[in-house]
């Protein structure tokens, strides 16, 4: 992905970049003409099959961390991407779309060191880095994955909505409520038997 060509693209679509320019100038931005207009590149792979350009971010000269400047709304090509988007946006208070993936790790706010980067060894790669808490997102620092615990349990249980829902739709919810409250009831056992045991027992066994 050229995405500097794919940068120029989204800002054509958002009006031109003197558009955004004059709406940087409208914020108050005193170099608002010469500021650098970063590219937000966003991957999921589960959900799609290359990164794309998102939104557009500037960093001003007294601010901490970029600002979302323009984020699109809705990706009607990739209906996967999409409805996991838009998901993450109901799970979250999040104002913009790439606001959620940055938030998740799946999408990040290109610096020139990451634009660099992404030319030699590919956009995947660098994404990849990002997923794994191995590259800076651009917002939030390094990472480290305990943070994402909460988050993976959201994706588990967004994808076991989606397996009861294919149950009910084949016309078999009902079977699959059952054995999974069999699953639990089983974990729930094993765990009360655990907590009787005596002291003695655990340190011969355990």
């Amino acid at each position: 992905m050229e995405v500097k060509v794919e940068l120029n693209k989204f800002l054509d679509s958002c009006g031109g970049e003197d558009l955004i320019r004059w709406l940087l100038k409208d914020d108050g931005y005193r170099n608002w003409q010469s500021m650098s207009l970063m590219p937000i590149v966003a991957w999921s792979p589960p959900h799609m099959a290359e990164p794309l350009v998102v939104g557009v971010a500037v960093k001003g000269e007294l601010d901490e961390e970029p600002n979302i400047l323009v984020s699109t709304q809705e990706f009607p090509k990739n209906k996967e991407f999409n409805s996991w988007v838009q998901y993450l946006m109901e799970r979250g208070e999040y104002v913009e779309p790439a606001e959620a993936l940055l938030d998740h790790n799946r999408a990040l706010i290109a610096s020139e060191v990451d634009i660099m980067d992404a030319e030699m060894i590919g956009w995947k790669v660098v994404l990849q880095e990002v997923i794994d808490c191995e590259r800076d997102n651009g917002v939030d620092g390094l990472r480290t994955p305990d943070e994402f615990d909460e988050e993976m349990i959201e994706e588990f249980t967004l994808l076991g909505g989606m397996i009861e829902f294919m149950m009910d739709t084949l016309g078999l919810g009902e079977e699959y409520r059952d054995f999974a409250d069999s699953l639990e009831e089983v974990y729930t056992i094993q765990t009360e038997y655990s907590e009787d045991y005596s002291d003695a027992f655990k340190n011969e066994w355990v």
